[in-house]
């Protein structure tokens, strides 16, 4: 299994590590580097277990995030800026040596994708509150 470096900087920013092979000069990392010239969004879901009692463990969405900066190549490690903040469960460096280490997970998606998503989410909200 591969681990990757994810966690949260602060309220507002979230570092993630791409995939090993990822280079900023690739077609993938140009893609997250210019994201918002190419009118795509970047959706960041993020689970801090694998697995719990019922079995795959659930990514809990935190929101539309932008670019901001990155540092190296195969892996990117990226800086992402979110739109909202970070919940405080959320927050702080996942622990190392020993600890569960945090996983995040990044959708980029065309307008019209975006708009499908965020209907469904609030259908899934009038759901829940019934």
């Amino acid at each position: 299994t591969t681990m990757y470096n994810d966690y949260s900087i602060n309220e507002w920013l979230f570092h993630w590590q791409s995939q090993s092979t990822t280079a900023d000069t690739s077609p993938t990392g140009q893609r997250y580097i210019n994201h918002r010239q190419r009118g795509s969004k970047v959706l960041l879901f993020v689970r801090e277990f694998k697995t719990d009692m019922a079995g795959t463990a659930p990514y809990t969405f935190l929101g539309l995030a932008d670019y901001i900066k990155h540092e190296g190549s195969r892996p990117m490690n990226i800086t992402w800026k979110l739109h909202r903040p970070i919940p405080a469960k959320y927050l702080g460096r996942p622990k190392v040596g020993g600890g569960v280490k945090g996983e995040a997970f990044l959708f980029i998606s065309s307008i019209a994708i975006l708009k499908l998503f965020q209907n469904n989410i609030i259908n899934q909200s009038a759901i829940h509150k019934s």
